[in-house]
């Protein structure tokens, strides 16, 4: 397995190897599995202004509109799903 983060208390992310899918956990035992957005790759984590730690999702070519290629993703684990929040700068 790859990087791995606490994003919160008692819910560890482990990014995959080949960054496609990130592996929530208790810290013990999987959860579920995301699957990386369209054209991108789970990178690694990093602190969000707001958020906390969340996911580093890197484009290439940069598939949005704005150019940028690496954007904060959320983890939502309630709904078991990410949520896009604003390119990391």
């Amino acid at each position: 397995m790859g990087e791995q983060c606490d994003i919160q208390a008692g819910v560890t992310a482990t990014i995959s190897d080949d960054g496609n899918e990130l592996i929530i956990s208790d810290g013990h035992d999987e959860q579920f599995r995301l699957q990386v957005p369209e054209h991108g790759i789970f990178y690694t984590f990093a602190d969000h202004p707001t958020h906390g730690t969340c996911i580093i999702v890197a484009f290439d070519p940069p598939a949005m509109s704005t150019g940028w290629s690496d954007w904060y993703y959320r983890v939502d684990t309630t709904a078991r799903s990410i949520e896009r929040l604003g390119p990391r700068r």
